[in-house]
């Protein structure tokens, strides 16, 4: 996280002239798991419950480019594809390749996430010695091959298939330098010993999405790892699928709302990539495709989401410059925090340092610094250090002190974050004069409501404003609030 360090936007400003993409855009990522073992007969399958829109095989190109271009118009930037290597030639490195021709031709993106599921493939150290050989010594040069900050990315299925040391040895010989970045799936954070990162296929269990992926994001760099993307998700439904262990229990889409929820519990971690899980995984019934039964509803919800967290969603993780901790992200606005808890410890250090005092949900607090989850700030004239797992990051300029009169007093601390970016107005109608533009994901002090309660009044930067209330959600029941306007 950071302050406003004006040198290094600076030099930031400079390598965007030159060509080189900008570290908020290319950071600000969106993926969506994908499977390329569909052919004509899998359709006929009893298991299914759903099918696409328009029936496709795997293998036709045209198809493939289809979903691209569908997954594109919703603000998708790139499929992430099970793959069992090229073993042979199974189908599924066959539509691996194709797709990222595909990708290619449309200016999107794809990456392996190399599948250790099937025993007859990727079943021993040599098998998968030879799949990573030939998808880092050829695949990831492709110019569809999904990178960030610079470097190809891999994600893996499976992969407590070994055992930490076998991959330690795998990595040795394939990516001693760490020139790619490895994704592990699951919750055992021994293996990022060896893997950069880490994600959950399948959160449909969670009741409370912002707090798993807040606390996955911290557990992952708590362990070493860096890069994380959180789990977006439109539904769940695997109970056709017999003899599992531990089936996940059933989870309506309800027209939407399921998917809204996970987006922006996702979104609210700061993590710099999201993964959708999934594009067309339909025997859990996961797929945001147009389908049969749900139509184009999951790409229609997705859209104003991606679109809102890419124009102003914060971002708080970056690839380490070279190995070692985290580099800090760069922009011309000052990070800033408010704690999501009633009394938060300060601390001299992260995780021991002696408490030195209390924050709560109204203060306001510039970030100085973060380290492992644990963020840096001014408090009473000396550093203090707060846990990541209980603050909100808002990426914006930080709210300037009250005292000045602009600001009206905020009653009993009832809260509004921003599901969207935001127009504060100088009045409760869109036909008022715009203030400020509240961030994304930004927690501001509410003041009141109209009579109607379609419009919350708001603190924001040392100002009073209006803002619609269907753009976020109230900490208190919106009836609560006097009415002020």
């Amino acid at each position: 996280m950071r302050k406003l360090f004006i040198v290094t936007w600076l030099l930031l400003v400079g390598l965007m002239v030159g060509g080189t993409a900008s570290a908020q855009t290319e950071n600000r990522q969106v993926y969506a798991f994908y499977f390329g073992w569909w052919t004509n007969e899998s359709w006929n399958d009893g298991r299914l419950s759903d099918r696409p829109a328009e029936l496709y095989d795997s293998r036709d190109g045209g198809a493939v480019g289809r979903h691209i271009d569908q997954a594109k118009s919703a603000g998708i930037d790139a499929f992430i594809m099970s793959w069992y290597g090229p073993k042979n030639g199974n189908l599924t490195h066959n539509v691996f390749n194709m797709l990222l021709d595909q990708a290619s031709a449309r200016g999107f993106k794809a990456a392996a996430a190399v599948d250790m599921f099937d025993p007859a493939y990727n079943g021993t150290v040599d098998e998968v010695l030879e799949s990573l050989r030939y998808l880092i010594g050829d695949r990831v040069n492709h110019p569809a091959y999904l990178r960030y900050t610079g470097k190809p990315v891999i994600y893996f299925w499976n992969q407590g298939r070994f055992s930490v040391s076998d991959w330690a040895n795998i990595r040795s010989q394939v990516d001693p330098d760490h020139n790619t970045i490895w994704v592990m799936e699951g919750t055992n954070t021994g293996f990022l010993q060896v893997f950069d990162g880490l994600y959950l296929f399948n959160t449909a269990w969670s009741t409370n999405p912002a707090a798993t992926a807040a606390s996955w994001f911290a557990n992952t760099r708590a362990a070493g790892g860096w890069f994380y993307t959180p789990t977006v998700l439109p539904g769940w439904d695997e109970s056709s699928m017999e003899g599992r262990d531990n089936p996940t229990s059933p989870q309506a889409r309800n027209n939407g709302a399921f998917l809204t929820n996970s987006w922006n519990g996702a979104a609210a971690s700061g993590a710099g990539a999201i993964l959708i899980v999934s594009w067309n995984e339909y025997f859990e019934n996961s797929h945001i495709e147009p389908s049969q039964a749900h139509g184009s509803q999951a790409l229609d919800t997705l859209r104003p989401l991606i679109a809102n967290w890419k124009a102003g969603g914060p971002v708080s993780v970056q690839a380490p410059a070279s190995g070692g901790a985290p580099a800090q992200p760069v922009g011309p606005e000052t990070t800033v925090l408010r704690p999501n808890v009633a009394a938060l410890n300060v601390r001299t250090a992260p995780v021991d340092g002696e408490v030195i005092g209390k924050i709560g949900t109204s203060d306001v607090f510039a970030v100085q610094g973060e380290s492992n989850g644990w963020y840096k700030i001014g408090f009473n004239g000396q550093e203090g250090w707060v846990s990541g797992q209980f603050v909100g990051i808002t990426q914006g300029t930080a709210p300037a002190a009250s005292g000045g009169g602009e600001a009206a007093p905020a009653p009993g601390g009832v809260t509004f974050v921003t599901d969207y970016r935001s127009n504060m107005r100088s009045g409760p109608g869109e036909n008022f004069d715009q203030l400020a533009t509240i961030p994304h994901q930004a927690t501001v002090a509410v003041v009141g409501r109209t009579e109607n309660a379609e419009w919350v009044q708001v603190n924001f930067e040392g100002q009073t404003g209006w803002v619609a209330a269907w753009l976020g959600r109230l900490s208190a029941n919106i009836q609560s609030l006097p009415v002020t306007g």
